[in-house]
């Protein structure tokens, strides 16, 4: 790859609020993001959840294998809309599914992530079944 010039692509999502394209990378952590991640991760603690991170295409701590930074942004901003829309340069990995219910679940919100992939998350399930 290196002969021919071409470079591996960084994993990001981003979130499109109020007419604006919000980006993150997968180490992105900010520190009111990291705030509600550090709060996401308690919610899931207490709730007994694991996410299984064993599958994700990233070459990065544990703790920055999940989707967090977009996520916790949009929960920060989403205000009224019920609906978060979500979008992934790479497929969607187990953890990140599993997480994506809970916090559908836990904070009683849509979310519509890689919607031409068919994932959407409500009330703790996703349209996909499991099945992706």
């Amino acid at each position: 790859m290196e002969e021919f010039g071409v470079k591996a692509a960084i994993a990001c999502s981003w979130v499109e609020m109020r007419g604006r394209v919000y980006r993150f990378t997968v180490n992105d952590c900010s520190s009111p993001i990291s705030r509600t991640y550090d709060f996401l991760q308690y919610l899931m603690k207490k709730s007994g959840f694991v996410a299984d991170t064993s599958n994700a295409a990233c070459n990065v701590d544990e703790e920055h294998k999940l989707p967090s930074s977009t996520l916790a942004f949009a929960l920060i901003r989403v205000g009224d809309e019920k609906i978060i829309r979500i979008r992934k340069n790479f497929r969607v990995c187990g953890g990140c599914h599993e997480l994506f219910k809970f916090v559908s679940s836990a904070y009683e919100r849509e979310i519509a992530l890689d919607p031409n992939q068919y994932h959407r998350f409500t009330q703790g399930s996703c349209s996909c079944h499991d099945f992706w």
